[in-house]
């Protein structure tokens, strides 16, 4: 298997192919079955998961990502998006555009913190919020890693209350997958979980794209290895690159649904 890189960037340093490569997960206590997940994943591709959760760094000595390692953070507190930024540093691998990782969220958000817009003015107070009425008809969830839709369901009612029961293996539209890539390649993120619904006119609307995504309620519905695809897909990264995501609209229907981005 290959794990050598792709030449680097200039003033970034160049992985020695010889240098096992090794997946580190900024993670927490409570996401055992994630954990889990991907452990298996990386032991699939030989892979070392080396586990890092807040409360733990600096409790124990551990090494930090070098250039070349995998880097994926599955918890979405604070302090781990924190942990994350000080592990990164160049040539280290992970689900961002290869020229942005700067962590746009550097800062959370809530009703009772105060907002600051740089700009030519500034906002304070609680976070603007818009909002549009829109009736659907089914919920789908996408988890597309790369350019690729890897896994899709759609929302059951009346099975339950949340969990992994309340989605059923679906073909979601192309116009869906075409929505979700495109707000990917805005994010410049390359593994997310979208949430697009559907009227009864067929019109769509993407609600919300999430990364880090919880992909182990579709990986049970659809009994697809999502955690192997991701692990698969940083792979491919390191050895040979991965082309930039170009979504195309889909020709099947052309010019019939008319799309709606909410996030």
């Amino acid at each position: 298997m290959c794990l050598h890189s792709t030449p680097a960037k200039p003033g970034q340093k160049t992985p020695d192919p010889r240098y096992p490569a090794r997946f580190f997960c900024v993670t927490s206590e409570c996401l055992q079955s994630t954990n889990q997940a991907l452990s298996v994943a990386c032991d699939a591709f030989g892979l070392p998961a080396v586990m890092v959760t807040p409360q733990g760094y600096g409790a124990q000595p551990l090494s930090s990502p070098q250039s070349g390692d995998f880097l994926y953070r599955a918890s979405t507190c604070t302090a781990s998006r924190q942990l994350e930024q000080a592990l990164w540093q160049p040539g280290v691998i992970g689900f961002y555009d290869d020229d942005f990782f700067e962590f746009p969220y550097q800062e959370e958000m809530t009703v009772n913190s105060p907002v600051s817009l740089q700009g030519p003015f500034q906002l304070t107070g609680p976070p603007p919020v818009l909002v549009q009425d829109f009736e659907h008809a089914r919920a789908y969830r996408l988890i597309i890693v790369g350019n690729r839709l890897i896994a899709a369901g759609v929302l059951s009612l009346g099975r339950g209350h949340g969990g992994s029961s309340n989605f059923v293996q679906a073909d979601p539209p192309r116009e869906a997958i075409y929505l979700a890539l495109r707000a990917m390649q805005a994010a410049r993120i390359e593994v997310a979980a979208a949430e697009v619904l559907e009227d009864k006119d067929g019109k769509l609307a993407l609600v919300e794209l999430e990364f880090p995504c919880n992909f182990l309620e579709l990986q049970h519905c659809s009994q697809t290895k999502i955690a192997d695809a991701m692990v698969a897909y940083l792979v491919r990264k390191r050895c040979v690159g991965v082309p930039k995501i170009e979504p195309k609209p889909s020709p099947s229907r052309p010019n019939t649904t008319r799309t709606t981005c909410l996030v």
